[in-house]
């Protein structure tokens, strides 16, 4: 029976109107939101002829896909389709260009936090907080890259947000349309990047654990609106399969599975030490990610009195959770002493250690205070996901004492009116959404992909599992606005500087080859031969085995052209002669870069790397 809950009745309950809230009262944050995008757009655009990294072999793809009307994965993994999918009506009207493919990464980061903003909402977070911690998403030293770079994150968060967004929406209000609605951008997030198959067997585990709990219409709709994802990609790659027909014994999904069988059963110890060390490695990265959440949440750790006592009140749990992370980390340290430094990422301490062009500290000293306030981040985690699952959970003591309702029966006890019912459903949805980080954690864990792109994603759910405990709004909105704000003026500084190099590089290539110069006789020092276009230099790609575009200084070991930054010059050696120089300002003369372009001397016969 469907039970419409009353204004009144709401706020009683301590919600604010999640599930009838009108489009009126999203305005703000969605504007806000759009601003933030095309601000954030303003500062790093570029030229915008050219791509780089592993971004220029997706483009080729879509190259291929926008003028052959085939998708081309050779050099590319086949989960690219849904990236493919997304950006293909963005040449309809314009043809194949590349600031087309740029506008469709900011829409799909737009979209991807707009879900999350309406996924915070629909979960009873505060609109003011669920703004910042949509925000919170992409205002970080890692996440900031992915704003202007065709990479799949966007669009795969897009896919992933959105998915979880339906499945819980089905969930709680029992409403089937959503659960399919949720299994489609699921098959669309699979096809972008296979991590999305999490989502539906949390649905499927959910599903068939709490059948008892739910109505069997729900029940049967669920399981078949998650089996309807893991169908299709078993569809797909078995197409894959025949149509290439490939070897699986020499194919990567096989070995890798082969491997960890084998570990699980010869040497159990090591697979479990393993998995502990990637769990650290999900601890550690994770807070980067939420830097600006996790620094106000500190400010209210130390300020509430009520947030001390939720965490004293189980010091057996806080107890296992600094020794799990200290002990991990310190067994990394005297193992590798070269990974800790970069487990935070070289995107943070990068980000920390030079601003504005001022080197304020040593990479070493940023790494340590990075890998102490992930540790503390780390440890709040941790401690948050086991109350979750205790017998009584902490959260609900905490509310009890804010309510002053200290006895428990009023917390615990079953009701049968529809707010409880609906209570129950809420609950129900946000197990859902715990079950699928850890069945997230196990996939990335045991696929061996542990490093921040991957581990992105789970910051979905870490980033609800902080801001539940923001109850107090008032006393935070300052707070909120100015450690956003500094944030972003930071972090958003690498970005554009990285932008503006990059751009000026291959000007500077571009330059010498309207002079007549081969491109295989450029040398881009330590980054340039990344760079592809496919709009003014055709030629500039060749296709090999692998149908990736072939880097220049490969085609040739003995360049004799140049190009470098001012930081090249201090490795200069002799042999070489300065050709001419660029420079740029952007951001209203804030920022200047300057390229030089050098020329080997003749008679020099081996290759210098400046």
């Amino acid at each position: 029976m469907k039970h419409i809950l009353k204004s009144n009745d709401v706020l009683k309950n301590g919600y604010s109107n999640v599930f009838h809230v009108s489009i009126t009262r999203h305005k703000w944050p969605v504007l806000g939101i759009l601003f933030f995008l095309v601000l954030s757009f303003l500062i790093i655009s570029s030229g915008y002829n050219h791509l780089n990294s592993d971004a220029g072999i997706y483009g080729r793809s879509a190259k291929i896909f926008y003028e052959q009307g085939r998708i081309d994965t050779s050099g590319a993994a086949p989960a690219l389709i849904g990236q493919l999918l997304f950006t293909h009506p963005f040449f309809l009207f314009t043809g194949f260009n590349l600031r087309m493919i740029h506008i469709a990464v900011y829409v799909a980061n737009f979209l991807m936090l707009l879900g999350m903003y309406l996924l915070l909402t629909d979960s009873g977070v505060n609109r003011f907080i669920a703004f910042w911690g949509a925000l919170t998403l992409i205002i970080s030293p890692i996440s900031f890259r992915f704003i202007d770079w065709y990479m799949t994150e966007p669009f795969f968060m897009f896919y992933l947000i959105f998915s979880l967004l339906f499945f819980i929406k089905g969930l709680r209000k029992g409403k089937i349309l959503y659960l399919y609605i949720g299994s489609l951008f699921c098959v669309l997030g699979i096809l972008t990047r296979q991590h999305a198959l999490s989502v539906a067997v949390a649905l499927l585990f959910i599903s068939i654990v709490y059948y008892k709990k739910l109505n069997k219409k729900i029940v049967f709709n669920s399981i078949a609106a998650s089996m309807i994802p893991l169908i299709s990609i078993g569809l797909f790659y078995m197409s894959i399969y025949f149509i290439k027909k490939g070897q699986p014994e020499g194919s990567y999904s096989y070995t890798l599975a082969k491997n960890i069988l084998v570990s699980i059963f010869t040497n159990p110890f090591d697979f479990i030490l393993k998995l502990y060390y990637g769990i650290l490695f999900f601890l550690h990265y994770i807070p980067l990610y939420l830097a600006p959440l996790f620094l106000i949440f500190y400010f209210l750790l130390v300020s509430s009195h009520n947030t001390i006592n939720y965490i004293l009140n189980r010091s057996y749990i806080l107890i296992f959770s600094i020794f799990f992370v200290l002990t991990g980390t310190a067994l990394l340290y005297s193992k590798k002493n070269q990974l800790m430094p970069y487990l935070p990422s070289i995107f943070s301490i990068g980000a920390l250690t030079d601003i504005f062009g001022i080197n304020l500290i040593g990479k070493n000293q940023a790494a340590k205070l990075l890998t102490i306030f992930t540790g503390l981040g780390a440890i709040i985690i941790l401690t948050n996901i086991m109350d979750f699952f205790c017998p009584i959970p902490l959260r609900n003591i905490l509310s009890a004492k804010r309510n002053k309702k200290p006895d428990k029966k009023l917390v615990y006890e079953e009701k049968k009116t529809g707010y409880e019912k609906l209570a129950e459903r809420t609950d129900f949805a946000e197990k859902f959404l715990y079950l699928w980080g850890i069945i997230y954690i196990a996939l990335t864990i045991l696929l061996y992909l542990l490093y921040d792109r991957y581990i992105y994603p789970l910051s979905v759910l870490i980033i609800y599992i902080v801001l539940k405990y923001f109850v107090s709004v008032k006393e935070w909105k300052k707070m909120f606005i100015i450690t956003y704000l500094v944030f972003f003026v930071i972090f958003i500084h690498p970005i554009m500087n990285r932008n503006l190099h990059m751009e000026l590089e291959w000007e500077a290539a571009h330059s010498l080859i309207e002079e007549g110069i081969s491109p295989y006789a450029i040398h881009g020092g330590l980054g340039f031969n990344n760079f592809y276009s496919f709009t003014h230099i055709d030629n500039l790609y060749k296709d090999v085995d692998t149908g990736r575009p072939v880097n220049w200084h490969n085609l040739h070991p003995l360049a004799i052209f140049f190009v470098t930054s001012q930081s090249g010059l201090e490795k200069r050696q002799d042999g070489i002669v300065l050709y001419k120089s660029l420079s740029r300002k952007r951001f209203f003369g804030l920022l200047e870069k300057k390229i030089y372009i050098y020329k080997r001397r003749d008679g020099y016969s081996k290759p210098v790397f400046i």
